[in-house]
């Protein structure tokens, strides 16, 4: 039968299970050779027309300006509602692999008619998901709102940092997801920064949410002198300073001494990580053998040189 596209929902519906694909391969195919298979359809109870199978395929047709699109009616035979999310489930099953926020809509759509168990045990094994545990997590995807779904069906969001923003109110874990995606952070990033919030969340008595709304991170944002990078490394910075206050004021010490001593940027020493053990260690940037000899002389005739202990405990 031919059915009007404008009496088809632009939105994938109940049964449908696709998000974030390319629709431009379909699109060439249709336009070169035609529709091949068409999709099936079946009537609501508003008289509209849901997909069954073939979302991509009508939404390349639309792409292409199609009025009229063949359709398969599947309105009469008495198939259930499961039936119909089974006959795209398996359909989509045979030919790709699905996404993150595909599994999600999978797995929410079949919750509506299966048991938990059920789908824990039949379905997930066959979306490749073998941890029974991720049943909750993937409803909690599917709940998220459409440009965090985005970002994760393009990976820039890791499915731990989702997890890990599980159960936090929603207003925090929605500014963790703007300050991920605005920063463009890798997924030890999303992991780091998650972690310190956390922390300064306990210690401050306060919201993840209140924290990053203070006016020192809102700073970093509007900087619109530093490029992304330099960003992220003042967020961490501040972060770092924020959670551990003591080693930031120690590292300041540190550093102020060291410039006292009027080294070259060829001459770096470094401190322990947490000024936790005694020893520094001291690198030198050298071409030859003479630049070397000059370095060592010069760090040997400094004056008080000798008087180098704990560097940092010094009188601002």
């Amino acid at each position: 039968m031919l059915v009007d596209i404008n009496s088809i929902p632009e939105k994938p519906g109940p049964y449908s299970m696709s998000f974030g694909f390319d629709p431009s391969i379909l699109i060439r195919s249709i336009n070169e050779i035609g529709l091949i298979n068409p999709p099936f359809v079946v009537k609501n109870e508003k008289g509209y027309l849901d997909v069954v199978m073939g979302f991509r395929r009508i939404s390349a047709l639309r792409s292409l300006n199609m009025k009229m699109i063949p359709c398969v009616d599947l309105s009469g035979l008495g198939l259930s509602q499961l039936e119909l999310l089974q006959i795209n489930f398996f359909d989509n099953l045979s030919i790709r692999k699905f996404n993150e926020i595909e599994i999600a809509m999978t797995l929410k759509r079949l919750s509506n008619y299966v048991s938990k168990e059920d789908i824990q045990g039949k379905y997930m094994p066959l979306l490749g998901v073998s941890n029974r545990k991720e049943f909750d997590t993937y409803l909690a995807i599917d709940g998220l709102e459409h440009k965090i779904k985005k970002s994760i069906s393009d990976c820039n969001l890791s499915r731990k940092t989702i997890k890990l923003t599980i159960g936090i109110d929603n207003k925090s874990s929605s500014i963790i997801f703007q300050w991920i995606l605005n920063l463009k952070l890798n997924f030890n990033q999303q992991i780091q920064l998650f972690e310190y919030l956390m922390d300064l969340s306990i210690v401050k008595e306060n919201t993840i949410f209140d924290i990053l709304s203070e006016d020192s991170f809102e700073d970093i944002l509007r900087d619109n002198r530093s490029n992304n990078p330099q960003k992220v490394k003042r967020l961490f910075r501040l972060l770092r300073s924020m959670r551990f206050p003591a080693l930031s004021l120690a590292e300041k010490r540190f550093k102020k001494q060291w410039n006292r001593l009027g080294f070259s940027n060829r001459v770096r020493i470094v401190h322990p990580p947490f000024f936790e053990a005694p020893d520094y260690r001291l690198e030198l940037l050298f071409k030859d053998g003479n630049e070397l000899k000059s370095l060592v002389d010069s760090i040997a005739n400094t004056p008080d040189i000798g008087e180098i202990g704990n560097l940092w405990e010094v009188d601002e």
